[in-house]
């Protein structure tokens, strides 16, 4: 099938076989071998996740400091005003 759709439009037979060709349109190859930085292979992606994940614990504990002193500060503010 491959062959004859080719041949028009290539104007040359295309050197592929069928299992070549059927692996190379199986969802479960293609994502698969898509294993690199930022590809769709669960491996890949378990990775990309846990670097998210860490990066969201640093930003609760920076949220959470930052939190706490703009808590004292307003406390300190607070004094400072009640003793003037």
């Amino acid at each position: 099938m491959l062959q004859n759709a080719a041949q028009p439009a290539l104007g040359k037979p295309v050197a592929i076989d069928a299992e070549t060709l059927h692996r190379a349109l199986d969802p479960e190859h293609f994502v698969a071998v898509r294993a690199g930085l930022g590809g769709v292979a669960p491996k890949s992606t378990a990775a990309l996740l846990q670097a998210e994940e860490n990066r969201l614990d640093a930003d609760a504990i920076w949220l959470d400091t930052a939190t706490s002193r703009l808590d004292a500060a307003q406390q300190a503010r607070a004094e400072a005003m009640a003793a003037y």
